[in-house]
């Protein structure tokens, strides 16, 4: 351990090369050792200091598919008296990879101009389907900045600042009313530096020498939000909703994940008290907890979303498509939160593995929704029989933290003839051990 930490000191001085022993001569970039190339095939390096990952290259970005949904969310929440504003992040890769190293194997075939055609197809999308969307990655190339760390794929305190700048001026003057009107804050108060590793870095350290320097960013952040912000609970805050780029923390810790200090940005910016729910991987899940939390509650005037671009991937559509399959009834039971259920599945509590429905007619666009007697961070499987055949999905919670769900609920698919059966199945060995269901329901959706 000793000889590796020396070894990843001299390497910053460029008196180290690959193999360990100290060369003169000017200092170079750090490069992945031979171990990591075959061991490692999907993380990679552009030979200026920078790590990426196949993730983190990925240029098939497109949120057509999804248009009707998009369209279908921005009218429920406008009749919810609630504005969004999507922030969709790009991935560094659009930004430092020169348009001649398309197609480079070094960089496993990443075309940096295919990636931004995707990612503003992707903005295009949601602009159509009626919701305001932050150019995150024109944002950026008109600073000339690219405010990224080099051996980790989030966003720097610079990149937070810079996006949460451009959400004000996408607000209409009703929904600033609604906020208040506030004026905004001086900038938040960052304080102290720590240093970690990247999350790239942390991956090639585990078969190479760590060559890679430690990334820095704030230790602590503050923003000085007037009193009744915080006190009139009258007042709803912002929500936030997103991923590790947008988590919440106020004191950064080296061993900990650290935060970037968007949540503050755009507190300050806004002049109003933001409500963080975003956790790692949580720019979907975050939605999903919080309106299973909060249902029949009133929505605030702003919900911002952020969300890596990588959730429009085409090898993620899937994953969105069940995503919107959830959300669409959650917003569907804020809104309509009295209204009767079509069909009774279960109304007795039960703790049962495996249960088995028989349904009836069914409303055009339907939904079934489970409702528990304790919040469970389980995630159920649902099997839809129909005349058409039958499809199962796992209702998929991504993210580092055990969420609470106190229900579920599910779009019915509409592609499988005539339903006539449904079967929820909890990932548990036996009935003691399965969350206690209050009742399933079907409910027409409105």
């Amino acid at each position: 351990m000793r000889w590796k930490r020396v070894t990843w000191l001299l390497s910053l001085l460029g008196l180290v090369g690959l193999s360990g022993f100290v060369v003169v001569g000017r200092a170079q970039a750090p490069q992945l050792c031979p171990a990591a190339r075959t061991e490692l095939k999907t993380l990679v390096t552009d030979g200026r200091g920078r790590l990426f990952t196949a993730t983190t290259l990925q240029q098939d970005f497109d949120a057509r598919a999804f248009r009707a949904d998009l369209q279908d969310m921005a009218r429920r929440l406008t009749r919810l008296n609630s504005s969004l504003v999507a922030v969709p992040v790009p991935w560094k890769a659009l930004l430092v990879v020169p348009p001649g190293n398309s197609g480079s194997p070094q960089l496993l075939g990443f075309e940096p101009l295919k990636a931004r055609q995707g990612y503003w197809s992707v903005t295009n999308t949601f602009r159509a389907a009626g919701i305001p969307t932050l150019d995150v990655l024109s944002l950026y190339l008109n600073s000339g900045e690219t405010p990224y760390f080099k051996t980790d794929h989030h966003w720097t305190a610079r990149g937070a600042e810079l996006a949460a700048a451009g959400i004000r001026p996408l607000l209409t003057p009703l929904t600033l009313q609604r906020l208040g009107n506030p004026a905004p804050l001086p900038p938040p108060t960052f304080q102290g530096t720590v240093e970690f590793t990247g999350s790239h870095a942390a991956l090639a350290d585990t078969v190479c020498p760590p060559v890679w320097p430690l990334e820095k960013t704030f230790q602590s952040v503050t923003v000085g939000l007037p009193e009744q912000g915080l006190l009139d609970e009258a007042a709803l805050p912002v929500l936030l909703f997103g991923s590790s780029f947008s988590r919440s923390a106020r004191v950064n810790d080296a061993q900990a994940l650290p935060s970037y200090g968007f949540e503050q940005w755009l507190s300050a910016d806004l002049g109003v008290a933001v409500q963080n729910e975003a956790f790692s991987s949580g720019s979907q899940g975050s939605w999903l907890e919080y309106l299973a939390q909060h249902l029949g509650e009133p929505l605030p005037p702003l919900i911002v979303w952020e969300m890596p671009i990588a959730d429009f991937a085409r090898d993620h559509q899937a994953a969105t498509a069940l995503f919107f399959d959830q959300l669409i009834p959650l917003l569907s039971l804020t809104e309509f939160p009295g209204a009767p259920p079509t069909q009774v599945l279960q109304q007795r509590p039960f703790k049962q593995v495996k249960a088995a429905y028989d349904l009836g007619p069914l409303p055009a666009q339907a939904f079934v929704q489970v409702r528990l007697s304790k919040a469970t961070a389980l995630s159920p499987r649902v099997t839809v029989e129909g005349t058409g055949g039958q499809r199962t999905v796992t209702l998929r919670r991504e993210g580092n933290k055990a969420m609470a769900m106190p229900g579920y609920a599910l779009r019915l698919p509409r592609d499988l003839g005539t339903l006539k059966r449904l079967v929820l199945e909890w990932p548990v060995a036996s009935n003691d051990l399965a969350p206690q269901v209050e009742a399933v329901t079907i409910h027409a959706l409105k």
